[in-house]
């Protein structure tokens, strides 16, 4: 596997290993470690995880472009070693693709891409039109050599109608298959988020409704460009605590009483959606507030699991009112459908007939 991240490890790329060590199907990372200060190789050229660190700044950008060619340079001139005895030749994310697509036709083998972005989306606000049109037919271009595309979930799949042969295969974006136990905690938090601090998901929403409502308790747990603006506001208002970053988010969900996830709905990648934050709030049996498209909304459309409002104060107010008043949710039932619709056993099936 090549991977645009030092695996610490990457929680998706950990539960596909696990479906293919599952099928008895051995697996090999081949990692991208941007950290700022990591050791400059980490793993024998022949282990099964190698990292190649080149730094690069979170986000993307031209810096993290030219980075990457250092990166790709390094791991072609080790190729032969790095990949003896491979039968096949799987890459995450699009910032890989061409590298990827270049080993596998140098090295003769099969191709699979798991594209867990859609670079168009994501990107919309960073690049001009022209670079976003230009990155996804190149994506598109060297997709097709890939005898199997994965993606996060069903609202993606129409990204790759007409592009590829083969339906995409849907692994969903969570590496957790079974609920988490009942448990007693006591939850110390009307409405949590955990994520990137940023604009684009309305934390601003949050720290006003803290500010309405003082009887409401708030917390938010990550970082991002965002994080000093939460810091200082988490200081004036004594019912929004800031956790900062954490490592390990899981225990946190039940520490409260619902989820927030505040990815803006005017946002290009809204509609094809497909957080972790979804999985989170349904393992842990919390009514999820969101105001975006995508995965979410399609849940929400079946089952009873939170509330998509408007993102406006006012909305956000009447939806946690709500959602903290309500017990009639359908979390099991939604959770089961999830896992039902996912194509996993097709995953490692696909894989051991291409290699």
């Amino acid at each position: 596997m090549l991977l645009d991240n030092h695996y610490g490890p990457d929680a998706r790329v950990a539960f596909e290993i696990g479906l293919l060590r599952d099928a008895g199907i051995s697996a090999k990372i081949v990692a991208w470690d941007r950290r700022a200060n990591p050791a400059q190789t980490s793993g024998g050229l022949n282990d099964d995880l190698v990292r190649f660190a080149v730094p690069a700044p979170s986000g993307g950008g031209w810096h993290t472009l030219l980075a990457l060619a250092r990166f790709g340079a390094r791991v072609w001139r080790n190729r032969r070693a790095l990949f003896e005895g491979t039968s096949l030749l799987m890459v995450h994310d699009i910032y890989l693709l061409p590298l990827g697509w270049a080993l596998a036709r140098d090295l003769d083998l099969p191709l699979i891409y798991d594209a867990h972005e859609e670079f168009r989306r994501s990107e919309a606000r960073r690049y001009p039109t022209f670079v976003l049109r230009l990155a996804a037919a190149a994506e598109s271009r060297l997709a097709r050599r890939a005898a199997m595309v994965v993606v996060p979930g069903s609202c993606r799949t129409s990204r790759w109608r007409g592009v590829i042969e083969r339906p995409p295969i849907v692994v969903p974006n969570f590496g957790h298959r079974e609920q988490a136990p009942a448990s007693d905690a006591l939850p110390r938090w009307d409405l949590f988020y955990a994520g990137t601090i940023s604009d684009v998901r309305r934390l601003d929403l949050l720290v006003e409704l803290a500010r309405r409502r003082p009887d409401i308790e708030i917390a938010l747990a990550g970082d991002g460009h965002g994080a000093a603006v939460i810091e200082q506001a988490s200081a004036d208002l004594p019912n929004l605590t800031y956790l900062g970053w954490q490592e390990h988010v899981d225990g946190l969900f039940e520490l409260t009483r619902s989820v927030y996830y505040g990815l803006d709905p005017s946002h290009s990648y809204s509609e094809v959606a497909c957080p972790n934050t979804l999985y989170q709030a349904l393992r842990h049996r919390k009514p999820l507030v969101f105001f975006c498209g995508g995965e979410p909304a399609e849940v929400a459309s079946e089952f009873t699991i939170g509330i998509r409002c408007a993102p406006s104060v006012t909305a956000l107010v009447q939806a946690v009112d709500e959602v903290l008043a309500s017990s009639d949710w359908q979390f099991d039932t939604a959770w089961r459908a999830l896992w039902d619709r996912a194509d996993l056993s097709e995953f490692a099936e696909a894989i051991a007939s291409a290699a």
